[in-house]
Parts: C-alpha cells; structure tokens; sequence
C-alpha cells in the first residue's frame, strides 16, 4: 500500500510522516508548491501546476486500490472512492462509499448558501488537538488493515496468529503453520484492531455478528469443518409418514 496526502495546508504531514516510516510505508505528499521537501527517503514530494485540480487528479491518476488517502476535499474523496482507495480526513473522519453521498449533499447545500448570500461566513471550526488525537487512532488503524497479508489459499496461513476455538481448531492452525491464540470470540474484534491476532477461525454467521468484517480485510472458504445436522422423532411419528417420504429421508 501507499499514502497519498493532499498536502496543500495539511495539519498532519508530521504524523502522517511519524507513522509511515514506522511501518516503511510510500508516502506521497502531492502540492501545488510551498511543502519543504523531506530528507526521509520513504517522503516523496510531488509538486504540480497551480491548476485547481491538478494535485487531485495526480492523485487519482496515480492510486490505487487499498491505497490510502488524506484529505479534506470531498470531491477528491469521492474519486478515489470510486478507485477502490481508503480515505482519511485530517480529522479522523474516514470517508467511505456510505457516508460520501451525506457528504457531497453538504458540499453543495453549503455551496449554495454561499452563493446566494456571499457575506454568509464559514464555520471557522479550528484544527484542534483532539482532531489530532483522532487522526493518529484512525490512521494507525487503517495502516495495521491494509498492511494485513493477503490470505487466498490456506498455506497462506503460515506465520499467521489466528484466534481458534478448541483442540480440533488449534490442530489445523498449526498444521497449516500458523499459531493458534485462545479467547472468547467477543475480544476478537479488538485484538484484529489492535494487531494482537492476524486472524480468526470462525463461521461467517459470527463474522456478521461480532461485525469481524471491519477489521478483517481478507476471508476464505476453508471447508475443514462440518456441523452435524440431525432429524429426530418419536416411532409412533415416523410410523405415520407415508412411505415415499420415509424413502428420502432413509
């Protein structure tokens, strides 16, 4: 994965920086000019002409999917959306194929205030220190996602600490070469976040239930287990049943 940051007036070009090189991440810092270059060899300083959008068309042009974006503008967000690209804003909003649309309806309706009244005044909300705070949670949290090895076939599983339930589950894990992790499937979802476990050994019932899917970025059928099902009744039932029925189900 690469970063990509809309650096024009970016509060948090520092964190941004802090975080990547922590984890030797690209990061691109795309301006129309006025961003000090960075001697960190993982800093790329993209420099673009003063056209309005050429800093945001540099960055769609050149992202891709599961690549990370920071930025404030919505109309760049939407684009890299639609790319398949995760975006961030400054303050820790992430920005997502669901709440892009609310955002795009505020864009315009404040837009239109604007324009039918030019003295009509933003809202002036300043860049505050717990925006920040926000920023690294969320940042740290999509960087462990996107960085989460990709899992397509079950040898890819070696090395993986995956969270298993009982001695048969433990079993296959470290058959597979991974390293089985006990605890109760409702602390999953935290140490995924968190990156205590890579993964989970689960049915997709409690993927939806305990809602896995917003920290798991990969899943696989592995089909090595089965639920054994059961029809059971009473003699005097069974005797009832017409003959053809009781053909199926023997």
């Amino acid at each position: 994965m690469k970063i990509y940051v809309d650096a024009d007036a970016c509060p948090v070009k520092q964190e941004v920086e802090r975080v990547a090189t922590r984890n030797k991440l690209e990061v691109f810092l795309v301006s129309n000019g006025g961003v000090r270059p960075s001697l960190n060899p993982l800093i790329k300083s993209i420099f673009v002409s003063a056209d309005a959008d050429a800093a945001d068309k540099w960055i769609v042009d050149h992202g891709d999917i599961n690549d990370l974006v920071i930025t404030s503008d919505i109309i760049l967000a939407d684009n890299c959306i639609k790319k398949g690209m995760r975006v961030l804003k400054p303050n820790g909003e992430e920005l997502n194929s669901i709440n892009i649309g609310n955002s795009l309806a505020l864009r315009d309706l404040s837009s239109d205030l604007r324009a039918s009244n030019p003295f009509l005044q933003g809202s002036g909300k300043v860049f505050s220190k717990q925006d920040r705070i926000r920023f690294l949670d969320n940042f740290e949290k999509i960087v462990r996602l996107l960085k989460k090895k990709k899992v397509m076939s079950m040898a890819d599983a070696k090395g993986l600490k995956v969270r298993s339930s009982g001695a048969v589950q433990s079993a296959t894990v470290k058959t597979l070469g991974g390293s089985p992790v006990t605890m109760p499937i409702t602390e999953v979802y935290t140490s995924m976040e968190k990156g205590v476990i890579d993964g989970v050994f689960t049915a997709f019932t409690a993927m939806v239930s305990f809602r896995i899917y917003d920290v798991s970025k990969y899943s696989i059928n592995a089909g090595l287990t089965a639920t054994p099902m059961a029809v059971a009744m009473n003699q005097k039932k069974w005797d009832s049943l017409p003959e053809d029925i009781k053909a199926i189900m023997e």
